[in-house]
């Protein structure tokens, strides 16, 4: 971790168990979809794309998925892996799940650094509320993260977000590398931090 000015303020091993084994293995959702993606079709899963799931039904023997469009999928157990906005897990609650504001923004994107390579390291910048991360996904690829305050309603849109994490970059000694190759065609995609408290039991029947 460095502070604005480049200096090294502190160093973190990831070393997982001992040296033999890496401590993290960083990859692309895109990249990480395909391969399942391939792996799920090689062994005959049948992928609908574009369904959202707004009920299910349960009898004793299975569960039944009601799509948007009226579809209904039966199967022995439905499982939703649908994030923070779950559908299924607040149909399962049978209440809409609080979400609370962690009071920070994320900005992330992709970066190629054609004049860069990589070691097998993060790197961290810190100054004051700001932090940024660098973080390798390739030797000459990677992704950067800027975390800052923001409140619950606030909005960055499409069109000022380059911009603004640009300036941000900008304001770090040592980040050259970075905002030299920043390009727009890697859009920079923004969330605000929030997290869900699930005090209930995550399964229920045949759901979970």
């Amino acid at each position: 971790t460095f502070d604005e000015q480049g200096n090294l303020l502190f160093q973190v091993s990831e070393s997982f168990l001992d040296d033999s084994l890496p401590g993290r293995n960083n990859i692309l959702r895109k990249t990480l979809n395909d391969i399942l993606m391939k792996h799920a079709e090689a062994a005959g899963v049948d992928i609908k794309w574009g369904k959202k799931v707004v009920a299910y039904e349960e009898t004793a023997e299975s569960v039944t998925a009601v799509c948007e469009d009226g579809e209904k999928m039966q199967a022995d157990i439905l499982a939703g892996f649908d994030g923070i906005h779950s559908v299924v897990r607040d149909i399962m609650l049978q209440k809409e799940t609080e979400k609370e504001h962690l009071g920070m923004g994320a900005w992330r994107f992709y970066i190629e650094l054609p004049d860069y390579t990589f070691e097998d390291a993060t790197f961290m910048y810190r100054s004051g509320d700001t932090q940024i991360g660098v973080v390798p996904l390739a030797e000459h690829a990677g992704y950067v993260f800027v975390l800052q305050p923001c409140t619950s309603d606030y909005w960055d849109e499409e069109d000022t977000r380059f911009d603004r994490v640009k300036e941000i970059l900008s304001g770090f000694r040592g980040l050259d590398f970075v905002t030299k190759h920043m390009s727009k065609q890697h859009p920079v995609i923004f969330n605000k931090l929030e997290r869900v408290a699930v005090q209930e039991p995550w399964h229920k029947g045949r759901v979970v």
